[in-house]
């Protein structure tokens, strides 16, 4: 905290002409609000199971979404010869299994190509 206050006096932000002119001022006091932590929000996953999270993220493995749709169309759009398009396919379609969900196969456009996609 001191090193905020610290930083605000050092930069003297009130000589600057262009913020004096707009008509904004800042102030080198912090102000004290009260207030209180709330608990983190809990998720519903499938198999009727609530999730937490742990370390401040939520962990997806090991788990399944509670109303898993079927993606009936997808595609994916490579610009870079660099990236392997097809083990994405792959792995998309690896993971979105885990987590119950249906896929269709998956259409490669490489940057270049000919075919159209609508």
């Amino acid at each position: 905290m001191n090193c905020m206050v610290n930083e605000l006096k050092r930069s003297n932000s009130g000589a600057d002409p262009l913020i004096n002119s707009t008509g904004v001022t800042t102030s080198t006091v912090c102000t004290q609000v009260e207030g209180i932590v709330l608990e983190p929000p809990k998720l519903t996953v499938g198999n009727c199971g609530v999730m937490l999270p742990r370390g401040s993220y939520w962990s997806f493995n090991n788990k399944t979404v509670v109303e898993p749709t079927k993606i009936t169309r997808r595609a994916v759009v490579n610009f870079s010869a660099r990236c392997d398009t097809n083990s994405l396919c792959r792995d998309v379609l690896r993971c979105g299994k885990a987590k119950g969900m249906g896929f269709c196969t998956c259409t490669i456009f490489t940057h270049g190509d000919d075919r159209c996609f609508v």
